[in-house]
């Protein structure tokens, strides 16, 4: 992120009105600018990612995370921890149109995560929890280090899950930048260990 557009990256994150459009089962299936075929594309692209993030949650390389598992509901995602259930629900939302703007996928809240537009269409597709901040197609293996990499912020609470914590989070960014950032050292170590994962099934580098 060029260090120049900071301030006016976190102010205007933090004051951006918050249009949203959930990003589930039921509201790809009520879709009308969708084929059939397209829907049912898009939640299997859905579906094998979470295979896949199941996988590795359950493997000896998962090590930041429960080892628990995903679940696709009508709603959205829950993960089912040994101990307690996370709720891990999809919006693309103005403030994650925003986070697109500047090269970032996502942004953790306290119940999920936020998106943005990456790609014309319907928003409960066009965005970029389906796609790259450039446009590409991801993959169930990109999906599911997405996935995962939200869901860390939850799970060690850390990142923009509440007001006092969001002040911190840009006010260290604006200050010190992205790199290094501390509320995503756990994250970053979850993308490590799952790309662990994926190079022993011979899976990464994920195209």
């Amino acid at each position: 992120m060029i260090s120049r557009w900071r301030p006016l990256w976190c102010a205007a994150l933090l004051l951006a009105a918050s249009c949203s459009t959930l990003v589930a089962p039921r509201t790809i299936l009520a879709e009308s600018d969708l084929e059939l075929t397209q829907k049912e594309d898009f939640l299997a692209q859905w579906e094998v990612s979470l295979d896949v993030a199941n996988a590795f949650l359950q493997s000896e390389h998962n090590q930041s995370l429960p080892k628990g598992q995903y679940e696709l509901r009508n709603d959205g995602m829950i993960l089912r921890g040994p101990d307690r259930d996370y709720e891990v629900t999809v919006k693309k939302t103005t403030m994650g149109g925003l986070c697109a703007t500047f090269g970032y996928p996502a942004q953790e809240r306290s119940w999920g995560f936020v998106v943005g537009s990456s790609h014309r269409g319907p928003a409960v597709v066009a965005n970029t929890f389906f796609y790259s901040v450039t446009g590409k197609r991801r993959n169930p293996e990109m999906l599911a280090e997405l996935i995962l990499h939200e869901t860390a912020h939850q799970v060690h609470d850390v990142g923009t899950l509440r007001f006092t914590r969001t002040m911190h989070y840009y006010w260290f960014s604006l200050f010190y930048g992205y790199g290094g950032h501390p509320d995503e050292a756990m994250p970053v170590m979850v993308n490590h260990e799952y790309r662990s994962f994926l190079r022993e099934r011979g899976d990464w580098p994920a195209s």
